[in-house]
């Protein structure tokens, strides 16, 4: 069963936006954050003139402006580079033109929060586990369980980890931690357990968990991000984009240096010092932070 979306403090309209995969949402609650709009639209490569446009026909039709938003939660990743950053600079634009607040969604705790009806009807002790593509043979992957406060319908039962699926990295990340909590069962979500089906079907065949159970469950519904974004923590900064992995063309950068004779090592300090202004993000794969 969902539950419940608290009430924010304070007058206006929350906006929740989403691109970090091949689709783009637009969700709109009022200040008692009763849902008022909600949209997914598929229009790969056309994000910019799409969000732009759906975003005023959605004002409109509520009879709303731009300055009535007082909120803006904006997915933050993992998830498509370019996707990530169109919301981000879409929720920095309103913010500043208007005075809004900002804030940033995990994407994985979404897509976790969609699947909790089914965690709550799993046998007892089902760990949930999240895979968002990567890119091809890559997945970045979370455990999940069930929530233990009023708003949160679930928890994150591990760090967040990025992992290949044929060399079976995936699997046994997956049954190294399903053995150490003891769960007996297993459910895979996300669009990256989709498009690797087969392989990880193949791979938990045997041994832990006893059980596998694949949802068809890609993305949050519009109601999810905006109860995520009910709970959300908005501050006056932008959204700071969680990319977690390099790009492609950050991976391949000492190679296109090299063919432009560039020095490849300085290129990439110089690349370090323009996308490490702040904090860095630490990554660890395969630790526990709750068990049952």
């Amino acid at each position: 069963m969902s539950k419940p979306i608290p009430a924010q403090s304070g007058g206006g309209l929350t906006l929740a936006l989403n691109a970090a995969e091949n689709i783009l949402q637009i969700a709109i609650a009022d200040a008692e954050n009763c849902p008022l709009f909600g949209a997914t639209i598929t229009a790969p490569s056309r994000g910019v003139e799409v969000l732009t446009f759906s975003l005023e026909s959605a004002l409109t039709l509520l009879d709303k402006t731009p300055a009535d938003i007082s909120r803006i939660a904006a997915v933050q990743g993992p998830g498509s580079f370019t996707g990530i950053r169109l919301t981000a600079t879409t929720a920095a634009g309103i913010a500043r033109s208007v005075t809004a607040r900002q804030a940033g969604l995990n994407y994985m705790d979404c897509l976790a929060e969609q699947c909790e009806s089914f965690l709550s009807l799993a046998p007892a002790g089902t760990v949930l586990w999240i895979l968002v593509r990567a890119r091809r043979d890559l997945v970045y992957i979370q455990a999940f369980v069930p929530g233990q406060d009023t708003f949160h319908a679930v928890h994150a039962l591990t760090e967040l980890a990025v992992l290949t699926v044929s060399s079976g990295e995936a699997v046994r990340h997956i049954q190294k931690i399903m053995f150490q909590v003891r769960a007996p069962h297993a459910l895979l979500a996300g669009s990256g357990s989709l498009e690797n089906r087969e392989a990880l079907a193949i791979g938990l065949a045997s041994g832990t968990p006893d059980t596998t159970t694949f949802l068809d469950i890609t993305s949050p519904s519009p109601e999810t991000l905006l109860r995520a974004a009910s709970n959300a923590k908005y501050t006056d900064a932008d959204i700071e984009p969680l990319y977690i992995r390099p790009s492609d063309a950050e991976s391949s950068l000492p190679q296109i240096a090299a063919r432009l004779g560039l020095d490849p090592e300085q290129a990439v300090r110089q690349l370090h010092t323009l996308t490490h202004a702040g904090p860095e993000q630490e990554e660890h794969h395969g630790t526990i932070l709750h068990y049952f």
